[in-house]
């Protein structure tokens, strides 16, 4: 786990919700469209990078009964998340992706939104493998996320990566690092995984919506 990453994170839950709706391209748009494609028969979802929980009010509005494991490193963000959906069915669970426990064939669907680009290439691969692993046959995965367009774009984002990661090392500051990739290589990477039927549902500027089956 990458303190100093969760560091930055703690300390800005109570702004989270401010920044992911105003000043994010999307905003609530992209939280709001991610229940649209939950599959209707789910029981057991898992939310990675739960944070605050925006993107949950909508699933439960589509299905109060379903069951949510919130995952995320930033334990202020899930005490959030935990007032927010006291009357609902979530489990909360402060953890690292990496060192979540990954059941087989446990979800139904597994969703993410705006939490997965701060992770390169070979740990997406490894991250994907388990999210695949955890999925039930013809289970979903719901991808909301910031995407850049090119593999120039790419190139240029992880070499400014490279600059603030030497930064955070030199003066040991909480540092929110993004790594976005492109929707070329994220494509790959699921794909490499066995994922199929994988569609973009929604393309604004940077972000996007993206959706694949086991």
């Amino acid at each position: 786990m990458d303190k100093q990453m969760q560091n930055f994170f703690n300390k800005r839950a109570d702004s989270y919700d401010e920044v992911h709706i105003s000043h994010i391209d999307g905003g609530i748009k992209t939280k709001e469209m991610v229940s649209n494609f939950v599959p209707q028969n789910s029981k057991k979802v898992l939310d990675l990078g739960a944070g605050t929980g925006l993107e949950l009010k909508h699933v439960f509005q589509k299905f109060p009964s379903i069951e949510v494991d919130c995952v995320d490193f930033a334990e202020n963000m899930l005490k959030k998340l935990k007032d927010k959906y006291k009357n609902y069915n979530v489990n909360i669970i402060n953890q690292d992706f990496f060192d979540f426990h990954y059941k087989k064939s446990f979800y139904d669907c597994v969703i993410s939104v705006m939490a997965l680009h701060h992770f390169a290439y070979e740990q997406k691969l490894k991250l994907y493998k388990y999210i695949h692993k955890t999925l039930k046959p013809d289970g979903a995965f719901i991808i909301s996320d910031y995407i850049v367009d090119s593999i120039e774009e790419e190139k240029e984002k992880f070499e400014e990566y490279e600059k603030s990661l030497e930064i955070k090392n030199e003066n040991n500051e909480d540092v929110h690092i993004d790594i976005p990739l492109s929707l070329k290589t994220e494509t790959e990477i699921l794909k490499k995984c066995n994922f199929k039927n994988i569609k973009v549902r929604m393309n604004l500027k940077n972000t996007k919506l993206i959706t694949c089956i086991k």
